[in-house]
């Protein structure tokens, strides 16, 4: 005789208490009917679906965690001004001189440009040349007089006395194409009519190379990403303390010598 609904619930009840064969004598029916009662219960106890707005929460508390981490971190001033260009004057910009921080992480003497400034508004007529590359690009090592950009202003404002000549020398020593790649969009938004790039040289070594003491992987990809996640503060701190724990296991009498280029080789 098949058992009723309330005989049902008590069994199902009962299930994790009792044996099989323990809730068969205890109902008087066979161990197949009780497998088959559990086993017809098992998808209704464990199909059951979540409604939408809870895997919208799901996702929303560490979004939100993030969001309000970034905010406080700005807030508190914490971090650097990743920003590509800077004000040398109210009405002329710069290099940043700390945006060589966006591609070194472990280095601490790092490079900077030669700091040409430019109009922030570019005037009517303006013959706008950006020169991009690494070390030899600079000038290296009689910059900022030995950087064939000096001379290229030079010959222009002889050959055009009458236009407002602009060479901008953005160059960076121990840099490679990870940097002039994250840079090249910046210097686009500047209007030039003119882009000069000197490189090659340190594709292996050069900071983000994958022989670099700066190297963060093998896959451009992510390391493409990583550049544009470091203007965000909480990329910057967790940076910072994993280059605090790197340093805290680190010799501490170790001393920085030679050029920069020779101690980007790992």
């Amino acid at each position: 005789m098949g058992l009723n609904k309330q005989k049902r619930k008590e069994i199902l009840s009962l299930r994790d208490t009792l044996t099989v064969a323990e809730l068969a004598a205890k109902y008087k029916v066979t161990k197949k009917e009780i497998e088959e009662i559990i086993r017809t219960d098992l998808p209704v106890s464990t199909g059951r679906k979540n409604p939408a707005w809870f895997y919208f929460v799901l996702v929303l508390i560490p979004v939100l965690f993030f969001v309000l981490l970034e905010v406080g971190l700005r807030l508190s001033g914490y971090g650097d001004n990743y920003e590509q260009w800077v004000n040398a004057t109210p009405t002329r910009l710069m290099l940043n001189n700390d945006i060589a921080k966006r591609y070194f992480y472990t280095t601490k003497s790092l490079p900077f440009s030669i700091q040409n400034t430019f109009d922030a508004e570019k005037k009517p007529g303006a013959f706008r040349v950006f020169v991009m590359g690494e070390s030899s690009a600079a000038g290296y090592p009689f910059s900022p007089n030995g950087s064939f950009s000096r001379y290229i202003q030079k010959r222009l404002e002889v050959l055009y006395p009458g236009r407002t000549i602009e060479v901008v020398n953005i160059a960076l020593t121990a840099i490679n194409s990870y940097t002039l790649r994250d840079l090249f969009p910046g210097v686009i938004e500047q209007k030039p009519n003119l882009v000069l790039i000197y490189t090659g040289h340190n594709e292996y070594y050069g900071a983000l190379g994958v022989g670099s003491l700066e190297s963060v992987g093998q896959f451009r990809f992510f390391v493409n990403l990583l550049l544009k996640l470091n203007e965000y503060r909480t990329t910057q701190l967790l940076r910072n303390f994993i280059s605090s724990l790197t340093s805290f296991f680190a010799s501490e009498n170790k001393t920085e010598s030679g050029t920069l280029m020779s101690r980007m080789a790992k």
